[in-house]
């Protein structure tokens, strides 16, 4: 029964649908003649003109005094070279000078001496535990000069315990730092840990100097404190910086101009300055002169330019590739999908068709840029036809309870024609029978083939259902 099927599968009618697959049009080649354009074949119709270029002889001037040429290009133009800055501003075009600020910037001379002074404290004197000096966050030591201190100041004012009273300047002493070195005032901090038992007002100054004379001090600062200190636990950090401090004729560094602006330290003078410079402008004076192409071009090239419309006519021929394949191939034996494919281009082939087994695949053919899909039907394949007629067997045999040998039961069926082979046998004289079809015609991307002969269609169908009437029966009587 399936034997027959498949018969009827290679020859039932059907239209087959073929297509062609086009990729993009690609440059062939340039002829000096009209050519037809194709399915394959676009033409693009260009011209070829004649042109010519001028060149301009001259030269830089700022005036033409003696008159030599006919033109001047007053965007064409060169400049000299910048004088000198200069302070002086002269009246001039924008392009002819140029502007700067500067900055003249004199820093703020060392300093190596704190003063302190004009102390008032609780019962007769100003006690400091501890005192430290401070360069950008780092302690740096220091001598003293004292007037009016305590007999144990020295052994108490920087041994880095603050919780002693052994430091006392009495009212109206004085106490002179020497920093050893030459520092920055804007990097200098002052701590002090006050230390009364008395609420009542403490006052002291504090000035900054480059000599050890306090009159020639540059910054100082007078403070009154209010506290009370319960303890050594209980002390007063006092941090004292020059910033805000009243000036007092500081000295200052030379003068240095500077382009970039600068940060003001706090305590630097800093002058800012304008200044400028100048140059020549040059125009381009000339005379035009033309140079005609002694052959037609393709188009503007430099220095050519089109002047008329002197021509030729020439033809761009690009061609593009194509492959020609069926959408849906029933294979026959010994036949590949590769061979059904008709291109003028390369290709490559994802071939998915078990050859070895009938079915239906789907194999993609890669053209171009596109992914084409294909259906193969292979229906070849003897022994699986068999070995299907075997199953069908068997499987009646169990229902009738009368199991069989398959050895026996293949044997049976190619040794005992029933009455279906016979019957195959006349259609298949039939079928061998010389049959009128028509070849395929390619039009355009789509090719149909006509249907075989239609009185096979007829008899193919009468055996159809003859075969559909004796299975059931068939069943019936089991």
């Amino acid at each position: 029964m399936k034997k027959i099927l498949l018969i009827l599968i290679l020859i039932f009618p059907f239209f087959v649908n073929a297509k062609e697959y086009y990729g993009e049009y690609k440059y062939l080649e340039t002829k000096d003649y009209f050519v037809e354009e194709t399915n394959l074949i676009k033409v693009n119709s260009i011209y070829k003109y004649k042109y010519y270029y001028e060149y301009e002889d001259g030269e830089f001037l700022i005036e033409d005094i003696e008159q030599k040429y006919a033109h001047q290009d007053l965007t064409n133009v060169k400049y000299g070279e910048y004088g000198e800055w200069q302070d002086n501003y002269h009246e001039s075009e924008q392009d002819l000078y140029e502007h700067r600020s500067v900055y003249g910037v004199r820093l703020l001379k060392p300093v190596r001496y704190i003063h302190f002074y004009n102390f008032q404290g609780s019962n007769g004197g100003f006690r400091i535990t501890e005192l430290d000096i401070m360069y950008n966050n780092q302690e740096i030591n220091f001598t003293y000069y004292c007037e009016g201190c305590s007999p144990y100041f020295e052994q108490g004012i920087n041994n880095q315990k603050a919780n002693e009273n052994l430091s006392v300047i009495y009212d109206g002493g004085y106490l002179r730092l020497d920093l050893g070195s030459y520092y920055d005032l804007h990097k200098l901090e002052v701590n002090m840990y006050l230390y009364d038992t008395s609420y009542n007002g403490k006052s002291y100054s504090i000035a900054f100097s480059r000599e050890p004379q306090l009159s020639k001090h540059y910054f100082s600062q007078s403070w009154v404190d209010f506290f009370k200190n319960k303890d050594f636990d209980d002390l007063i950090l006092r941090k004292i910086t020059p910033f805000g401090m009243i000036s007092n004729f500081p000295e200052y560094e030379q003068e240095n101009i500077v382009e970039n602006q600068v940060t003001n330290r706090g305590f630097d003078y800093i002058k800012q300055y304008n200044q400028y410079r100048y140059r020549n402008k040059y125009y381009f004076f000339y005379n035009m002169n033309k140079v005609y192409s002694d052959d037609y071009l393709f188009g503007p090239s430099e220095p050519y330019v089109n002047i008329s419309d002197q021509f030729i006519n020439l033809y761009e021929i690009y061609e593009r590739p194509y492959l020609y394949i069926e959408d849906s191939i029933i294979l026959n034996k010994g036949e590949t999908l590769e061979e059904k494919i008709i291109t003028n281009a390369e290709y490559t082939v994802e071939d998915n068709t078990n050859y070895e087994i009938n079915g239906e695949y789907i194999s993609n053919i890669y053209f171009e840029d596109q992914v084409i899909e294909i259906k193969t039907v292979i229906n070849y394949v003897e022994e699986n036809i068999i070995e299907e007629e075997i199953q069908e067997k068997d499987d009646e045999n169990k229902k009738s309870q009368k199991p069989q040998n398959n050895t026996n039961i293949k044997e049976e069926i190619k040794e005992s024609p029933s009455f279906e082979e016979k019957l195959e046998e006349e259609i298949i004289i039939e079928l061998e029978k010389p049959i009128t079809t028509e070849q395929p015609v390619i039009k355009e991307e789509v090719v149909k083939t006509s249907s075989i002969d239609y009185k096979n269609f007829i008899l193919i169908l009468i055996f159809i259902i003859f075969m559909i009437i004796r299975k059931k029966q068939k069943a019936n009587n089991i």
